[in-house]
């Protein structure tokens, strides 16, 4: 039988499935993409960049999208696309900046309107200009990401891990890490942002722009304003729409009776908890039980102070959460013991 070490953390408090009804569940445990890269998994900014560029032409092709011609004074001519028009004129370069994949989901909601008006100009062909890279630049994203995650392989091998069976799982990850090492049951799993499985359901973007543009089309004034409104589309476009993801999971928890407010203890392992989620985990202070725990891995301090700077922002106590330096540190409680793993 395979047991867990849970003594170094006695308010875990986890019930034995007998006295509980089967659909309870006391313990969320939130995944970040950190989660995956912890476990060498190649889902990071760097592998994104790589594998687009990478692949640039044939996605551009794919997608009967032509390539840009961009040079810088007397250089030589690089090969870009309608995401280096775009998200580099609204800083002023000719291509895509060095940390914008880095930044992906910030950079794609930090559009400079008036630096990107001003690269392309307003005369009716540079306005179309901008309604093309705009158009094209969306096709691309939506493309790519999906396809890029569908290149990223998973270890067969299980994690040192056992998750009881009143653990609930939110991910933001579109792996299926969780079903693939740790064989946890899909009903118990909800992709927030959509999953590998179905390319379709994936989402990404920032948090800046959830309502379309008005219904008042300001395109009929020209100029300024109609590349004011091909740009408000683009950012509207890459918009998570948070309020439509929480109000997806609300459903789910109903469709499967779970009810969070039963949730005594949070796990949230490789979340960066940059401000564009922080609406997601203000849903879930006041949907979880006042007086849960929250566990947070940290990997930098910077993401420790993030951390804090959340907590502080949910009204959670200091002694009510606790922030270990390592995901390994954050599980222990459901570390299998060494006996155990060799059997």
């Amino acid at each position: 039988m395979v047991t867990t070490n849970m003594s170094k953390q006695t308010d875990l408090k986890i019930s034995p499935d007998i006295k509980k009804p089967k659909n309870y569940r006391d313990t969320l445990i939130i995944v970040g993409n950190g989660f995956d890269i912890w476990q060498g998994l190649h889902t990071g900014a760097g592998d994104f960049n790589r594998y687009f560029r990478r692949h640039q032409s044939e996605i551009l092709k794919k997608l009967n999208i032509l390539p840009v011609e961009m040079r810088e004074g007397d250089g030589p001519i690089e090969y870009g696309t309608s995401l280096d028009m775009i998200y580099g004129a609204s800083t002023g370069e000719f291509k895509i900046y060095s940390d914008f994949w880095y930044e992906f989901e910030e950079a794609l909601g930090d559009m400079e309107e008036e630096s990107i008006i001003r690269f392309f100009g307003t005369k009716p062909s540079d306005i179309e200009d901008i309604r093309r890279h705009t158009t094209n630049a969306w096709h691309i994203l939506k493309y790519v990401v999906p396809h890029w995650i569908q290149t990223v392989s998973i270890p067969k091998s299980p994690l040192p891990f056992v998750f009881p069976s009143t653990c609930l799982f939110l991910t933001f990850n579109y792996t299926l890490t969780l079903q693939k090492r740790q064989n946890i049951d899909k009903s118990n799993i909800y992709h927030i942002h959509g999953c590998v499985k179905h390319p379709e359901s994936i989402i990404f973007g920032h948090n800046s722009c959830p309502q379309k543009p008005q219904d008042f089309d300001i395109r009929v004034f020209g100029g300024s304003f109609k590349a004011g409104h091909y740009l408000l589309e683009l950012l509207h476009k890459t918009d998570k729409k948070i309020a439509t993801r929480i109000r997806d999971y609300k459903k789910y928890l109903h469709n499967y009776h779970y009810l969070l407010r039963e949730i005594r203890n949070i796990y949230i392992v490789g979340h960066s908890l940059g401000k564009i989620d922080a609406d997601y985990f203000k849903f879930l202070r006041k949907s979880v039980c006042p007086n849960a725990k929250w566990h947070i891995s940290y990997f930098s301090e910077e993401d420790k102070k993030r951390a804090e700077t959340l907590m502080h922002h949910l009204k959670i106590r200091s002694k009510q959460y606790e922030l270990y330096p390592s995901i390994d540190k954050c599980l222990q409680p459901f570390m299998c013991s060494i006996e155990n793993k060799k059997n």
